[in-house]
């Protein structure tokens, strides 16, 4: 004899509603478990992601004889020259742009060539695209081991 839900006591149809609440969900749940890896992947690829790097302002304190190769030095670090002021007591005061990465140690760098007479401020400034040269290592870096 088959009987129905409606026929059933409040509480147990209460129930039978929750249980099938809860098997609807979970099924759900699942569904999404088995294709949010695969869905995420598409729309990662679908959306060309870029690397972000950080850049930082730099504020450098530096004799007049120095501008020259102070900026050659920030050049090749990817770095810019935003300003220059000349200061008393035959000084400088150079404001620039450069990556985080490249000004990381960039005390011994400044102390080397301007003979301990040079000292910097860094604050950050903003997040630029990576250039595809230095992307491209930075992938090759966090690349998986194969035999993993």
């Amino acid at each position: 004899m088959k009987t129905s839900i409606i026929n059933k006591p409040k509480n147990e149809r209460l129930i039978f509603f929750l249980i099938y609440f809860f098997l609807i969900l979970f099924k759900e749940y699942l569904y999404g478990l088995a294709f949010s890896s695969l869905d995420s992947f598409e729309a990662v690829k679908k959306a060309k992601p870029v690397l972000l790097e950080p850049f930082v302002k730099l504020h450098i304190s530096i004799p007049t004889d120095m501008i020259g190769d102070i900026s050659s030095d920030l050049s090749g670090r990817r770095g810019r020259i935003i300003g220059t002021e000349m200061m008393p007591g035959d000084q400088a005061l150079l404001e620039a742009e450069a990556p985080l990465s490249e000004v990381m140690s960039y005390t011994s760098q400044l102390k080397s060539i301007t003979g301990g007479t040079g000292s910097y401020e860094m604050e950050y400034s903003h997040d630029e695209r990576t250039p595809a040269n230095v992307q491209a290592d930075v992938v090759k870096a966090f690349k998986p081991d194969s035999e993993d």
